[in-house]
């Protein structure tokens, strides 16, 4: 008795090796679950910072900046909507 593989046990066998792959990937130790200088660690207290930093200026701040920053409209004198329109 030989034993072969069918095209679909060699598919099962290829799947179950990249999911091994997969899982390995995040079999780390604890102790880099626990490091204070990982560079996840370290964007997410830089983003809180930047947030914290525009709180403190308070929502009139925040809305003087998104002014400021925003494309400038001019106008140079408002017309009435009626004279736009022809009779």
């Amino acid at each position: 008795m030989s034993s072969t593989l069918s095209p679909t046990d060699f598919d099962s066998l290829e799947i179950q090796g990249q999911y091994s792959d997969i899982n390995n990937r995040w079999d780390l130790p604890d102790s880099d679950w626990d490091n204070d200088s990982s560079s996840a660690r370290l964007f997410e207290r830089s983003r809180i910072k930047a947030l914290a930093g525009e709180v403190r200026g308070g929502p009139l701040e925040v809305l003087r900046r998104l002014e400021e920053a925003g494309p400038k409209r001019v106008v140079e004198s408002p017309s009435p909507l009626w004279e736009d329109l022809t009779f």
